[in-house]
């Protein structure tokens, strides 16, 4: 916790790969829920001195989806700018499961994927919310102002 914890207040340290276990520990095994997007579920997690955001991506059983999580992985770990959230760290579960091949030999092999985000933590939500307001009452104003023409 201590290496998530200097990531939150100091802007220099880079992203880091965390303990599962830690995300547990600090979410309430996944008890503070926030939100859910297209690609998981967002959760608060809450240290000794700050809060975090912590992303579970949805599970992924093929290569394709991991690759695609792996990619989002690769670009929030190279992305840096005081205007977007800042990235701290992450993690990787994979399930294992016995399977056999050839000759009757077993092997492991990773059937369920998921993979954990770490960013700053906005206390007053995220950005698309404050848009979408923004957007819903300009279209309100603008209707409203169309109808008040036309019935003049």
């Amino acid at each position: 916790m201590e290496s998530l914890e200097k990531a939150v207040h100091d802007e220099s340290v880079k992203p880091i790969k965390l303990p599962f276990q830690l995300f547990e520990k600090i979410t309430g095994n996944f008890s503070d829920y926030i939100t859910e997007g297209g690609f998981g579920k967002v959760y608060k997690g809450t240290l000794q001195n700050g809060t975090v955001a912590v992303k579970m991506l949805k599970e992924t059983k093929n290569d394709q989806g991991y690759k695609d999580q792996y990619n989002e992985l690769h670009c929030m770990m190279k992305t840096k700018h005081k205007k977007i959230v800042r990235f701290l760290g992450y993690s990787c579960l994979a399930d294992m499961e016995l399977r056999y091949g050839e000759a009757n030999r077993g092997y492991m092999e990773d059937v369920n994927r998921r993979l954990l985000l770490c960013s700053e933590y906005l206390p007053k939500g995220s950005l698309d919310r404050y848009i979408q307001v923004k957007i819903y009452l300009m279209v309100r104003t603008k209707s409203f102002r169309a109808f008040m023409a036309f019935r003049f």
